[in-house]
């Protein structure tokens, strides 16, 4: 029997040395500014683009403020690259095709070569489905249109340096994986609070710790999946940067800032409808006045009051 586990031992060893050297062969290079996929110990440090140069216009040549693209390889095949925007929750019959094959599945099932390839993909958090904020941002950065662009530098101009593709991104990130699993307060909460310190590694972590004890829990009770919609996410992306903008919670969002929020969460959800989002900004100042009644009631009063005089 020893002889036979360290065979099997051995094998999955090669199993998983032979996955990593093909999944090495393979990946296309990382954009410029933004941490390779491999480089796990990366996972929680932020994308510090975005603090310099603060009144240079960006776009798809010059963004000034945004991640610089990278070059060759990795531009040509822009072109034809599918978005692949995986945190959408839509039925299981519109979803598209599944990136990883069979028989990346048939090996995740080893126990070792498992552990190595969820090391190595762009996945994190404890129930594997969720993309780290690097692999999420260069997801957004690979597949939004110019227009994206043009909406996080007209909400910059207009509210100042914290404003940027990291911060935008960032609330896009916590709102399209704390939907349904975190409270809705404390994911919105959490994009307040970065756009006063703009303290990305620390909110990043504070983040992933309290998803991760929640997600926890769930598993404990048999609960596996996100239990939320697309509208759901759509809801809380459009309070997420409602609170990024430091508007205040029950407002309505002004007209001059509703087609630029609309862009950047119609970019980041293409499955969502143009009246989704529109419905979603529309009633932002009934959702968020709810969650501030809820807390009024309970020990946070003081600091929602304390926040109300900040805000005024």
């Amino acid at each position: 029997s020893s002889m036979k586990l360290g065979g099997t031992v051995v094998l999955s060893a090669g199993l998983a040395v032979a996955v990593l050297a093909v999944s090495t062969m393979f990946r296309r290079p990382a954009p410029v500014g933004i941490p390779s996929r491999s480089q796990v110990s990366l996972a929680r440090q932020p994308i510090h683009m975005c603090r310099q140069a603060p009144r240079v216009p960006f776009g798809r040549n010059l963004r000034g403020a945004m991640p610089s693209r990278g070059a060759g390889p990795v531009w040509a095949e822009r072109e034809k690259k599918i978005a692949k925007f995986v945190w959408q929750l839509i039925p299981e019959d519109e979803r598209p095709v599944e990136e990883e094959s069979g028989m990346s599945k048939a090996l995740a099932g080893f126990p070792i070569v498992g552990l190595l390839m969820q090391l190595a993909n762009a996945e994190g958090g404890l129930d594997g489905g969720s993309l780290r904020f690097s692999e999420f941002a260069r997801r957004i950065l690979d597949n939004v249109d110019e227009k994206f662009y043009n909406s996080v530098e007209a909400l910059r101009s207009t509210r100042g340096q914290e404003i940027t593709f990291s911060t935008i991104t960032y609330c896009l990130w916590t709102s399209a994986y704390g939907a349904g699993i975190m409270p809705r307060q404390e994911v919105m909460d959490t994009c307040r609070r970065l756009s006063i310190s703009r303290d990305l590694e620390y909110e990043m972590a504070m983040y992933e710790d309290a998803r991760d004890s929640l997600v926890r829990r769930n598993m404990q009770m048999g609960v596996q999946e996100q239990q939320a919609t697309l509208k759901d996410q759509v809801e809380l992306a459009v309070d997420c940067l409602a609170r990024l903008l430091q508007l205040k919670q029950g407002t309505d969002i002004p007209e001059g800032m509703q087609p630029h929020i609309a862009t950047i969460v119609q970019e980041c959800y293409p499955s969502a409808t143009a009246s989704m989002v529109d419905e979603a900004i529309q009633t932002a100042a009934i959702r968020t006045a709810r969650q501030r009644k809820a807390a009024s009631q309970s020990s946070e009063t003081i600091a929602a009051a304390a926040e109300d005089a900040l805000e005024s």
